[in-house]
């Protein structure tokens, strides 16, 4: 394959996501971690089994990322479990935190938009449902009848991310299609000229064989004469 030729249309827009993914996790634990020193002398919070919460995460998402992903590359199983895991230690974090009382349990938001915008709309309210879920669980808990409000809220972030991701993937899908229509034009247009190329040089032979044909009668009439 030619070095210069363009990459495919997935890799050249998902290479940033790959690398955003990750930033993005370590980015949630260090605000976990920055909330939780916030509330750690708060009566409602437990601040050990909530640092052993945040520190058993940040051990997996290392294994992940640098064991997992690359052992598993492209499994959906792991994808799946990676964003049940964020999902776990965001509850975990934040029941051990004071609940919906503790800012840790904001994090569901930024991670259902996250799950929705690159899982597609099935997916994306399939993780809304799990995360709107647990903080049901959380209001309940911790005794938070707006916990119902944001269960919504959530339901709703995860609706409208996985709505405009599966826009995204359906103009990208048309995108490579366009693509690979005008590639095709393209090959065809090359073969059409080059044909024309050669149709042009093998006219110019045989007109320079009828000139050198009429120079040679132009001699031998000379000669009759």
């Amino acid at each position: 394959m030619d070095a210069a030729a363009p990459k495919s249309l997935p890799d050249a827009l998902y290479r940033r996501g790959r690398l955003i993914t990750p930033l993005a996790r370590w980015l949630s634990i260090g605000l976990g971690l920055l909330s939780l020193a916030f509330i750690w002398n708060n009566p409602q919070t437990e601040p050990w089994p909530a640092l052993l919460c945040c520190l058993s995460y940040a051990s997996f998402n290392l294994l992940s990322q640098f064991w997992l992903q690359k052992r598993f590359r492209g499994r959906r199983a792991l994808k799946v479990a990676h964003d049940a895991a964020d999902a776990a230690a965001i509850a975990l974090g934040a029941f051990f935190s004071g609940g919906l009382a503790s800012p840790i349990w904001l994090l569901f938001y930024p991670h259902v938009v996250a799950v929705s915008v690159r899982g597609g709309l099935r997916y994306a309210l399939g993780c809304g449902l799990l995360d709107a879920a647990m903080v049901m669980v959380l209001a309940r808990l911790s005794d938070q009848p707006l916990g119902a409000l944001h269960a919504l809220a959530l339901l709703f972030c995860a609706f409208m991310g996985g709505t405009t991701s599966s826009y995204v993937k359906a103009m990208q899908a048309r995108l490579e299609q366009v693509n690979a229509d005008l590639s095709a034009a393209n090959e065809r247009l090359s073969h059409t000229v080059e044909a024309q190329a050669l149709s042009q040089q093998d006219q110019t032979e045989a007109l320079a064989r009828l000139r050198e044909s009429e120079e040679r009668y132009r001699r031998l009439l000379g000669r009759i004469q």
